[in-house]
């Protein structure tokens, strides 16, 4: 695709997404599917919630796990 593997405008979601896991007052999981390379899982994980990475590519979870490295 020569994607770069980041959607910068999508920096409002992992931002809304993370004050409601940290608004929530209990635990939260996350299901995060087509997840590509990770960051929303990123942005999830680091507001505390616990989270489920799925994509169909391999490839693409390969490079989510490198990113959360």
């Amino acid at each position: 695709f020569k994607h770069t593997g980041l959607f910068p405008e999508q920096a409002v979601n992992w931002d809304f997404a993370a004050e409601k896991i940290r608004g929530a007052g209990r635990p939260v999981s996350v299901l995060n599917l087509f997840g590509y390379t990770g960051a929303a899982t990123l942005a999830c994980l680091k507001a505390g919630a616990r989270v489920c990475h799925v994509d169909a590519s391999k490839g693409m979870v390969t490079w989510a796990k490198e990113n959360a490295a």
